[in-house]
């Protein structure tokens, strides 16, 4: 204020006629200020340039307009409810930037012409959008205008609306205008006797989200200190809670199965429809039934991860969209552009690895002992028929009574290979050092086939899985191929993540996520990364909904953790609306049945889609392992009766000899 103060100081030559018109004016700001303005909460007061282009005293710039501004300041001052910032066009923004949101604004405006409110307006606005963490789309706005000498009807109050609504989506604001229709000479010799307040009703269902008039909402009285004729709300709730099936403009991102476009036509004027489904558009279209209103989408976007928002968010900017959808996160930069909403799902990217696999049932079995306890046991082997065979044939005082089964060398392979199975020999030994040696090797043997058996009986039955890359380092250190598409990639730079600079597998391009992912599934060759959403997504695709445990397989490491939202133009007042009604939907679990019902019906368009083979896809575990039964050994008992058969034959005949 210390620059309103010296000009007052060194200027005090203001006719009387003007300081009372320009106190009634301030009377009027604070009596709005009292009943509207938030007590304890800043004040933003701005102004325009403290020089006249024209038509200006040289020793005298801008003395009415800066007298009115000072006596504003004065009158809220006073009250002391409210801390006090001005703001100046050619003033410098200060580095500190306030960091919270300011919630009143009073915006003085003092033009040489029409067309000068407007340019001034926007003037001022560009520079309280400067202060970037401090302004408030959503704060009270009251304009009021300084320059009576001009006549400013309402169509001039509707177009400063619309510039402030149009891209800025600021709606709660109020006009100070004076009554120029209704003017009338008065002993006081005032052109007017009071002060018009407009403001506009956007989202009534004669304007559908466009400021196409003002309404005239109270006066105030110059003859009684500035009060207010009838006392109304200045700052009424104008968002409805039915928009009456006003259209909204919505830029969907594909991204299947979050987005996807199904259809369009084209009506007899030539206008095509688009029609979407997905995770996201499923809450677009619930909003759109609660608050009734009409979503119209626009075609779809594709494209590379970061340059595809860039444009839309630079459309929100603009006030082209009203709604964009299609797998964004809540990030600051985007933020900055444009508002999200209340975030309705999170995605977790993981690295997707293939499942262990099942194992041969011979590798298992081979692998119950080491090669080293299969040398050793074959060794053993060796070793014991030629211990027997040179302990039978030693001095005759020792191996006179054996049999010569042990005295011969094939004989003893014989021997020891019966025993190492558990069944008999033809004779015993009799020697005593003949039968030590026979008793330990009928323990070993006894002991490893024993082993032996049980592993062997547990893999026929069922053999295990091999192992499967648990962690990152096996996947840095593995021959997986690294497949993954453009899209993925621009993701993981934004998002970033570099761990996955230091996987150095050979790539693969895929044209798209899904496949990728259905290579993954198919040959279990790769390695990509994805969310849970899309792999379930493709797994129903392609058919593969029985079991899908047995596909999704990740490991430890985790790439990025993202909260999604849809996001709306800056400032956009159905906000508060549609965070309502989306923590209403979540909560509700209508999206999760939406999401069920949307996975049953990928699976049946795709077993329905001509020209697709499904036998590989119904692969079942069942053709690599089974159960052993007693069926299992039908062929050893045929073989036990066509013997039986045999010699009871040879008997008969023997017989009847």
């Amino acid at each position: 204020m210390s620059w309103i103060t010296t000009l007052l100081l060194t200027f005090n030559m203001l006719p009387a006629e003007h300081a009372t018109l320009h106190e009634h004016v301030a009377l009027c700001v604070l009596s709005v200020a009292q009943r509207h303005f938030a007590r304890g909460k800043p004040v933003v007061m701005s102004t325009p340039s403290s020089v006249r282009d024209a038509r200006e005293h040289k020793l005298l710039p801008r003395s009415n307009e800066i007298q009115l501004a000072n006596e504003m300041l004065q009158n809220l001052h006073e009250e002391s409810e409210w801390p006090l910032l001005s703001c100046q066009l050619d003033k410098p923004i200060s580095d500190s930037d306030n960091a919270h949101k300011h919630q009143s604004y009073i915006i003085t405006l003092w033009p040489d012409g029409v067309d000068g409110v407007i340019d001034s307006l926007q003037q001022q606005i560009y520079n309280l959008l400067s202060y970037e963490n401090s302004f408030n789309h959503r704060a009270r706005f009251l304009l009021v205008v300084m320059d009576y000498g001009v006549k400013v009807p309402e169509l001039d109050a509707l177009k400063m609306f619309e510039m402030l609504w149009n891209p800025y989506k600021i709606i709660n604001v109020l006009i100070l205008l004076p009554d120029i229709n209704t003017a009338h000479k008065t002993s006081s010799n005032r052109a007017y006797d009071t002060l018009n307040l407009y403001t506009c009703f956007p989202y009534d269902s004669e304007q559908c989200g466009e400021a196409r008039k003002v309404d005239l909402l109270d006066q105030c009285l110059l003859d009684v200190d500035g009060r207010l004729h009838s006392n109304a709300n200045l700052f009424p709730v104008k968002v409805p809670r039915n928009l009456h099936g006003c259209p909204l403009v919505v830029a969907p991102i594909e991204r299947i199965p979050f987005v996807r476009q199904t259809t369009n036509h084209t009506d007899s004027e030539g206008d095509v429809t688009y029609v979407f489904e997905g995770l996201e558009v499923e809450y677009v279209l619930n909003l759109a039934e609660a608050m009734n209103f009409t979503p119209v989408f626009l075609q779809r976007r594709v494209g590379d991860f970061v340059q595809v928002r860039l444009e839309i968010f630079m459309e929100l900017s603009q006030g082209f969209v009203d709604i964009t959808v299609g797998t964004h996160p809540l990030h600051l930069l985007l933020a900055r552009a444009a508002d999200p909403v209340r975030p309705y799902y999170e995605l977790t990217m993981r690295w997707w690895v293939p499942c262990a696999t099942p194992a041969p049932r011979m590798e298992k079995i081979m692998a119950v002992f080491t090669p080293s306890v299969w040398v050793s046991i074959l060794a053993v082997f060796i070793l014991t028929a030629v211990v027997f065979w040179r302990t039978a044939v030693g001095p005759r005082s020792v191996s006179r009574t054996d049999s010569k089964i042990f005295k011969t060398f094939h004989y003893t392979f014989y021997n020891v290979w019966a025993i190492f199975l558990g069944v008999s020999v033809p004779k015993q030994p009799k020697t005593i050092r003949l039968r030590g040696i026979f008793l330990i090797y009928a323990w070993y043997s006894f002991a490893m086939s024993t082993v032996l058996q049980v592993f062997l009986i547990s893999f026929l039955v069922n053999p295990g899985y091999n192992k499967r890359v648990d962690n990152f380092e096996e996947l840095v250190n593995s021959d997986l191929k690294l497949a993954t598409d453009t899209k993925m990639m621009s993701f993981a730079n934004s998002s970033g993540y570099w761990e996955y600079l230091r996987v150095g597998l050979s790539t693969d391009s895929c044209s798209d996520i899904d496949e990728c992912l259905i290579q993954l599934v198919r040959y279990k060759n790769i390695t990509t990364v994805s969310s849970g959403f899309q792999f379930e997504y493709v797994l129903a695709k392609i058919g593969r909904t029985k079991d899908k445990q047995r596909f999704l397989c990740t490991i430890p490491e985790i790439v990025v953790t993202s909260r999604f939202s849809m996001y709306v133009s800056k400032g956009n007042p159905l906000l508060d609306r549609f965070n309502l009604w989306i923590q209403r939907v979540t909560e509700s679990g209508l999206v999760k049945k939406y999401w069920s019902e949307f996975i049953w019906n990928v699976t049946v368009e795709g077993l329905r889609a001509p020209g697709w083979d499904h036998s590989d896809d119904t692969e079942s575990d069942d053709s690599m392992f089974f159960v052993f039964t007693l069926s299992h050994l039908s062929v050893a008992f045929c073989q036990l009766l066509i013997c039986y058969l045999f010699s009871f034959a040879v008997f008969v005949a023997e017989c009847r000899l």
